[in-house]
């Protein structure tokens, strides 16, 4: 049996096929680059979303409402549940609600799990 990122990457290729009208080639490889950078290596990628923050002052509650914005989340609710669930990450490293009120600082990276990076 074939692990669960290899069977996406045999699913991708059939879509690869059934999109070919719609995208071009580049479109698809990059796409395909994205997730294995993403997902299979967790690596971040290169073009992130930035979100503004005043480094050494702002906390991960000051950015809630951007990614509400950017539709990443649907509300401040939705992504305490993200943080108790363990499903979001700075840096790599999960976060806890008691993290809320952590300082960013420049070049942070917000990972919400199954979905976007985002630099700070």
């Amino acid at each position: 049996m074939l692990a669960p990122n290899e069977q996406l990457k045999i699913i991708l290729k059939g879509v690869h096929q059934c999109v070919d009208e719609y995208h071009s080639q580049k479109e698809v490889e990059k796409a395909m680059a994205y997730y294995d950078a993403a997902f299979s290596k967790k690596a971040v990628p290169d073009n992130i979303p930035s979100l503004l923050a005043d480094i050494d002052t702002d906390t991960v509650n000051y950015v809630i409402p951007q990614l509400i914005k950017l539709e990443s989340v649907k509300s401040r609710s939705e992504f305490i549940r993200l943080v108790r669930q363990g499903g979001v990450r700075i840096n790599g490293e999960k976060i806890n609600e008691h993290d809320l009120n952590r300082i960013l600082v420049n070049s942070d990276v917000i990972k919400l799990m199954m979905q976007q990076d985002f630099a700070v």
